[in-house]
Formats: C-alpha cells, sequence, structure tokens
C-alpha cells in the first residue's frame, strides 16, 4: 500500500513544528504568554539542540567515506 519515506517524517515534523511556532507567536502577540523573552534567555540552548540532533541524525544514517551530506 502506502510506504512512507524518511522525507515523508521530515515533512510532517517541519509542517508539525511550523504550526507550534506560529501558535507560540500567536499566544506571544495575544499577550497570553511572553515567547520573547524565553527565546532571548534560551538562544544559545535551542543552538545546541539543533546541533546535537544534527549529529546524532547523522551517526544514525549510513554513509560512505567521503560522502558529504
Amino acid at each position: 500500500m502506502y510506504e512512507r519515506h524518511a522525507g515523508d517524517k521530515r515533512e510532517l515534523f517541519f509542517g508539525l513544528a511550523l504550526m507550534v511556532f506560529g501558535f507560540v507567536f500567536l499566544l506571544d502577540h495575544l499577550n497570553v504568554l511572553s515567547f520573547s523573552e524565553t527565546v532571548r534567555s534560551f538562544w544559545p540552548l535551542i543552538l545546541i539542540w539543533i546541533g546535537v540532533s544534527r549529529l546524532v541524525s547523522r551517526s544514525r544514517s549510513p554513509h560512505r567515506i567521503g560522502d558529504r551530506r
């Protein structure tokens, strides 16, 4: 029937992430929560999380010597 590919999971993740960020920015705009203060305080941790997740995903994917992604 229908096979799920790695690209489908990536598209689903980015779609959901975009929806969550939009919802959070809406709540920030409506003064329900202060997202901008949180980002200002924790932006280094966000960058570290992105870097670690990229390293982990790269180490799990098989690749050949000299293969750059």
